[in-house]
C-alpha cells in the first residue's frame, strides 16, 4: 500500500449543524425590559462579603439564563433577528432608547443625594385640647429669633439644717450640667428643703463634686459620735423663660412664645446653667440639637407683674418692678 504524498489533503465532507434537523424550530421568546427592571430593582442585598457574593452568584445566573435563550445559537452566539419589511415607522413616531434587561451590581446601591436642605421639625404634647404642656424641636442650626431671661428667685436666702439625730431625711445626686451636689428626694417633716436645692456647704467646708464621697463619710462619722453636723443649702436658680420668639422661625410655628420656659438641650438640663452657659451650649450642639420646651409656672408669674407694670398709674415704679422682675436676658 503507498502512503499518500505530502500534497495531498483529505478533507471531510461538511456535516450540517446539529441543530438542523435534530432540534424542533422553536418561537422566539421576547420579554419586557420594564418588568426585567421591575423585579431587579426589587432585590436588595448587603454590601458586605456574604451578601456582594452572593449578589454576584444571582448575577451570573442572569447571564446564564440569557445565554440559554432561544434567541441564541448553541454556540452562544446571538442569532440576528431578520428585518420586519411589512412594518413602516413615519419619522414622527419616537422610538424609545433600549433599556438594559438587568444592571451591574455595583450600580444598585442607591447613593444618598448630598446637600439636601436641612430644615428642623417639631412635635408637641397636649394636656387638653388648647393646652400645649412641652414642645420639642429638633433644631437644625437655623436663626431661632429665641430671646432668654431668668426670673429672679423671690427667696435667695440659704437654708441652714442642724442634723443632730435620727436620719436627715434627704436625698443627693450631682447635677447633669453644672455637677453640682442638688436634693434629689426628701423626706422631711420640716419644709424647708425640695428636691433641686444645692448642698453648697457642710460644717463649714465647701461641697462639691470631687469631695461628695469624703464629705458625706466626715458627715455619718461626726453624727454617729453624737456631733451635730451644720449643711447649707441654697434654693435653684429659676427657669430661663422665653421672653421673645420670632414667629417666623421653627419655634414660632411650633407655637413658643413668652409662657414656655427651656427644659433641656440635647438633653441636657438648662435650669442650673446660666444664661450665657445655655447660648454657649446651644451654639456649640451638635446639630440636628433636641430643643425641650414646657409651660412654665414662673412665666405666668413674671407676665403678671409685667402686666401690671404697663397697667399701673404710678410709672416709675411699674418700670422699676418690671426690670428688677428679670435678672438676665440672652439672645440666641
Amino acid at each position: 500500500m503507498s502512503e499518500p504524498s505530502s500534497s495531498q489533503v483529505h478533507e471531510a465532507p461538511p456535516q450540517a449543524p446539529a441543530h438542523e434537523g435534530s432540534l424542533p424550530r422553536q418561537p422566539l421568546e421576547f420579554r419586557d425590559s420594564e418588568d426585567s427592571l421591575d423585579i431587579d430593582s426589587e432585590r436588595s442585598f448587603d454590601v458586605d462579603g456574604e451578601g456582594y457574593a452572593s449578589a454576584c452568584e444571582e448575577h451570573e445566573d442572569e447571564s446564564a439564563d440569557v445565554a440559554a435563550s432561544p434567541v441564541t445559537s448553541p454556540r452562544g452566539i446571538p442569532t440576528a433577528l431578520p428585518p420586519l419589511s411589512n412594518v413602516h415607522i413615519s419619522s414622527s413616531d419616537t422610538v424609545p432608547p433600549a433599556r438594559p434587561m438587568f444592571r451591574d451590581v455595583d450600580n444598585r446601591v442607591s447613593t444618598v443625594a448630598t446637600n439636601v436642605p436641612r430644615q428642623a421639625s417639631c412635635s408637641t404634647f397636649f394636656l387638653g385640647e388648647e393646652s400645649q404642656t412641652w414642645i420639642e424641636v429638633n433644631w437644625m442650626g437655623e436663626p431661632l429669633g429665641l430671646e432668654l431671661q431668668r426670673f429672679k428667685a423671690r427667696d435667695a436666702s440659704t437654708v441652714d439644717i442642724v442634723w443632730r439625730e435620727g436620719s436627715v431625711g434627704l436625698t443627693f445626686g450631682i447635677e447633669q450640667a453644672t455637677r453640682q451636689v442638688v436634693v434629689k428626694r426628701s423626706s422631711r417633716n420640716e419644709r424647708d428643703v425640695y428636691p433641686g436645692y444645692i448642698l453648697f456647704a457642710a460644717n463649714g467646708q465647701p461641697v462639691m463634686e470631687s469631695n461628695f464621697d469624703a464629705t458625706m463619710q466626715v458627715l455619718k462619722a461626726g453624727h454617729d459620735a453624737g456631733r451635730s453636723q451644720l449643711l447649707q443649702f441654697k434654693p435653684p436658680p429659676a427657669s430661663p423663660l422665653v421672653k421673645a420668639v420670632d414667629p417666623r422661625s421653627v419655634l414660632g410655628h411650633a407655637g413658643v412664645d413668652h409662657s414656655y420656659e427651656l427644659k433641656t438641650i440635647n438633653g441636657i438640663q438648662t435650669r442650673y446653667l446660666s444664661l450665657e452657659q445655655i447660648s454657649i451650649t446651644m451654639r456649640n450642639a451638635v446639630k440636628p440639637c433636641v430643643l425641650h420646651f414646657a409651660l412654665s409656672d414662673d412665666a405666668e408669674e413674671l407676665q403678671r407683674l409685667q402686666n401690671a407694670a404697663i397697667t399701673s398709674n404710678r410709672y416709675a415704679n411699674a418700670t422699676t418692678l418690671a426690670a428688677t422682675a428679670v435678672f438676665a436676658a440672652v439672645c440666641i
